[in-house]
């Protein structure tokens, strides 16, 4: 099964510092991909997640709860945008953008940006094959 955090449909309820590092309570929308008698079978469900960056520095946080409309994380050579492993950890330098829906976004940096699940999930809907994975062939 592979899962990832769609950053849109996603809506921040809480950001709190911890010493040094930011930990961020996602209400997140979740894309969930098992191959099935050799086809792949996309599903979508909502989950509590967690996102916490080590070192975070950041220009701002917004009034709680805010619904995101995307996102993206870069660690590395890699990016996801729109979509991130779940779950996910970079082992060293990240960053995080977080788009609300009011035209603002969050500009996140740090080291050992994980991403977590945190709750029970919650089954939403199936998802359009168009929306599988590139790498899902």
């Amino acid at each position: 099964m592979r899962s990832s955090v769609e950053f849109h449909d996603s809506r921040i309820s809480a950001i709190a510092f911890e010493g040094r590092s930011i930990r961020i309570s996602l209400d997140a929308y979740m894309h969930r991909w098992d191959r099935i008698d050799g086809m792949w079978h996309g599903t979508g469900w909502t989950q509590p997640v967690q996102i916490l960056l080590e070192d975070a520095s950041n220009a701002g946080l917004p009034a709680l709860p805010v619904d995101l409309s995307g996102g993206e994380v870069r660690a590395g050579h890699l990016t996801y945008q729109g979509l991130a492993p779940l779950p996910y950890n970079s082992g060293g330098p990240a960053t995080l953008r977080l788009e609300l829906v009011t035209g603002e976004a969050l500009d996140f940096s740090g080291s050992n940006l994980a991403i977590e699940p945190t709750g029970e999930d919650r089954y939403v809907e199936d998802l359009p094959d168009d929306f599988r994975p590139p790498d899902a062939g």
